[in-house]
């Protein structure tokens, strides 16, 4: 997708992504930042968050957190945070029309006006959370002024950013600079608009602005501590038995879990990578994929998710699935029969793949393969097996 490609961000950024789902761009983001920094992912939607942690649980992704909140309200918790946005508006979609023929159902004129002001209020709320030399993608698959150039001309002049120049090998035309014969701001110019019947591609706007000035933040709001998440290490106490066990069973060098923080709510463990940041933990719908549970003894049950991240340093317990019959039942959440196992959990493996994790009962392996990811039809080397 163009718009992480403009912004590109590196492992260094703290990066917002400020209206997220369902995580095609959020995905990009976090592979082009090489799964570290601290990616902040927001979504307004709670029906459309499910799918983007399922996005970007499904990528083995480390360095993100998911907000479910209007993306105009975060500037009241972070005051001139970040080192770049993404403000992929929510529009009217005429750049997609050719594929989403719905798009002639919703479009209105009235439509378009309601949500120029829901972008205009989420773009200057960006300005506002981004660090002084930090940029902004502003993007839409739209094609109307109202939602792309008079957006962006009622902020040039008013806020203190600058129009940075955008370099992309594909064919597309320059930013619009004037509107039924009045003119708008010169330098909409190096905006860039991509129509999809010259690009073999959605139709498309971007601009891109750098923080010149400091703004005047509105109101902040301190989010209370948690006490739901407690954020802890490794080397923790909390932690430190339970992960030497852990690389015990597994034959995991018990240095490698000093790589992550995890976060404890109540039993369940979720970790992200260390250097990933924010204090305001209350916010979060999710931060980071899941690691595992504590069970009864304050033993660690690794997560599918987990073993699959962890795979190249695990050495020990690893079963290798060597029958279809044996993978159709993983992959269903079924029982491998294998009386000859002694105890324990293990990571299954088929053809070269981690595929997560399991637990030995009576009568062999009881498959801990995410719910969210099992299937009734299973694709191997061409056949479909149901």
């Amino acid at each position: 997708m163009f718009p992480p490609i403009v912004l590109n961000p590196t492992s260094e950024d703290m990066v917002l992504d400020l209206c997220s789902a369902p995580g095609s761009k959020t995905t990009q983001l976090a592979e082009m930042m090489n799964n570290k920094g601290t990616l902040v992912v927001n979504e307004v939607q709670l029906e459309r968050v499910k799918a983007l942690v399922y996005n970007l649980d499904k990528m083995n992704f480390l360095n993100f957190g998911v907000h479910n909140s209007k993306g105009e309200i975060l500037s009241k918790y972070y005051d001139a945070k970040f080192d770049k946005i993404l403000v992929d508006a929510p529009c009217s979609g005429l750049g997609i029309i050719q594929k989403k023929s719905e798009v002639n159902k919703w479009w209105t004129v009235d439509r378009v006006a309601r949500l120029a002001e829901i972008q205009t209020r989420l773009l200057v709320a960006a300005i506002k959370m981004l660090k002084v030399g930090g940029e902004i993608l502003y993007s839409t698959c739209t094609l109307t002024l109202e939602e792309n150039e008079l957006v962006v001309d009622k902020i040039l002049g008013k806020y203190p950013v600058e129009v940075e120049k955008i370099e992309l090998p594909i064919e597309h035309h320059s930013g619009l600079t004037s509107y039924h014969g009045e003119k708008l701001h010169p330098d909409l110019s190096k905006a860039i608009r991509i129509f999809p019947w010259e690009a073999d591609s959605d139709g498309f706007f971007m601009i891109k602005l750098k923080k010149t000035g400091d703004t005047v933040p509105p109101e902040q709001i301190k989010f209370k501590k948690s006490y739901v998440i407690n954020v802890i290490y490794a080397e923790n106490k909390e932690m430190k038995s339970a992960i030497t066990a852990l690389s015990e069973e597994l034959g995991i060098d018990v240095k490698v879990f000093s790589e992550f923080k995890y976060l404890i709510k109540r039993n369940d463990i979720y970790f992200v990578n260390k250097d990933w940041d924010d204090e305001n933990l209350g916010l979060y719908h999710r931060i980071g994929t899941k690691f595992g549970s504590f069970d009864r003894d304050n033993n660690i049950v690794l997560h599918s998710h987990a073993a699959q991240i962890l795979q190249k340093y695990i050495t020990k317990n690893i079963y290798e699935i060597t029958d279809l019959e044996e993978l159709t039942a993983y992959l269903r959440g079924g029982l491998i029969l294998n009386d000859t196992l002694p105890p324990g959990q293990y990571v299954l493996k088929f053809d070269g793949i981690f595929l997560g994790t399991g637990v030995v009962i009576h009568g062999g392996i009881k498959s801990r393969f995410p719910r969210s990811n099992r299937t009734q039809k299973i694709r191997v080397k061409g056949l479909i097996i149901q």
